[in-house]
């Protein structure tokens, strides 16, 4: 009697315990409106179920999936669970989701059996990354959804910081940004290789500036560059110096820089400031101007030339006339002494004469 007391207390019992569960085919589930705890009591009034160990599921090729949780176990402020495999030795990696500081949701990749730090792959076999975005179209995506500031690197859809300094990735209504901060040099390829810019592209470069007075120009600098070296493309100004190059006549010349205040084939100093010069045909045609200079300075020196010969022949001349003239003088002059002499001898049988009488 006592036994079967004993026995109708127990049944009784485990039907109180188990009435709470149903099963349905062959799913079992449990309506109560309370909270169930494994290894421990519930340990979130708003977690169903707390788990304070692990939980193995095995898996196809002898492997399993675990979810494993404990408070603290990695640093942080909150509680803690990780995903591992702990069956296959050679693949003892585990993912653990954790509350770094307050409001933050860690994820950290780690060797299982050690708990060394690994490196976490997202999407290995294919697919897209959306930080920011549920449709991401590219291998990563990173949409900023706050109002974009210039001068503030928080803005920034990406910054990356490192040894000090912060390298802000951003883009708003104007266009894309990149952009270096604490008062430091933005490197692009410090250690050598090609830098190209606008590769096959008609858009230009501005420095220094954001809209450009005339697109014609691939590069505009609004202030000075300086340089040890500039290549520029150019014709020459070869031509100058064949035989059917006509010279603009020094009267001609003269009149056309009077009348325009520049010379000819060189923009005027206000077309320059409007409009820029051009490098390349700026200096072929100043090379111009000094090869018809060296033109006029030729010719020049040719008819100096002729004209000391002729000085000098006519010099020549003068000397050989001055010459003569002397002769000439002193011939003269000794016909005058002789005149002289003539004329005395003239006076002496005058008087001769005269004494005879």
């Amino acid at each position: 009697m006592k036994k079967a007391a004993l026995s109708l207390f127990f049944l009784l019992s485990t039907h109180l315990l188990f009435a709470q569960w149903t099963t349905s085919g062959n799913n079992i589930y449990n309506s109560n409106t309370g909270y169930v705890g494994i290894g421990s009591t519930p340990g979130f009034t708003l977690s169903k179920l707390t788990v304070w160990d692990s939980v193995n599921l095995p898996a196809s090729g002898g492997q399993s999936i675990g979810v494993l949780t404990v408070a603290n176990k990695y640093a942080g402020i909150g509680s803690n669970m990780a995903l591992f495999e702990n069956v296959n030795p050679a693949a003892n990696s585990q993912a653990a989701f954790y509350t770094p500081v307050q409001n933050v949701f860690g994820i950290q990749a780690q060797v299982y059996s050690t708990g060394v730090a690994g490196n976490l792959a997202l999407n290995p076999l294919g697919g897209n990354v959306g930080i920011g975005i549920t449709n991401a179209a590219n291998k990563l995506e990173v949409v900023q959804t706050n109002t974009f500031t210039a001068t503030n690197p928080t803005t920034y859809a990406i910054t990356v910081a490192q040894d000090g300094a912060d390298l802000g990735i951003g883009s708003y209504a104007s266009g894309s940004v990149l952009q270096s901060f604490n008062s430091l040099p933005l490197f692009i390829n410090p250690i050598g290789n090609n830098v190209i810019i606008n590769g096959s592209s008609s858009n230009n470069v501005l420095i220094g500036e954001t809209t450009q007075v005339n697109s014609a120009y691939r590069l505009d600098v609004n202030g000075g560059i300086r340089a040890t070296g500039v290549t520029v493309n150019t014709t020459g100004a070869d031509f100058v110096f064949d035989s059917a190059y006509q010279l603009t006549p020094l009267t001609g010349l003269g009149k056309y820089v009077k009348q325009y205040h520049h010379l000819p084939g060189i923009a005027s100093a206000s077309q320059m400031q409007r409009e820029g010069m051009d490098l390349g045909e700026t200096t072929t045609s100043l090379l111009q101007k000094v090869e018809e200079l060296t033109l006029y300075s030729l010719a020049a020196d040719q008819k100096v030339s002729e004209q000391q010969a002729t000085l000098t022949q006519q010099q020549a001349t003068l000397v050989q006339q001055k010459t003569t003239l002397i002769q000439q003088q002193t011939l003269l002059e000794q016909l005058q002494e002789q005149l002289k002499l003539q004329q005395q001898e003239i006076e002496q049988l005058k008087q001769q004469v005269q004494g005879h009488r």
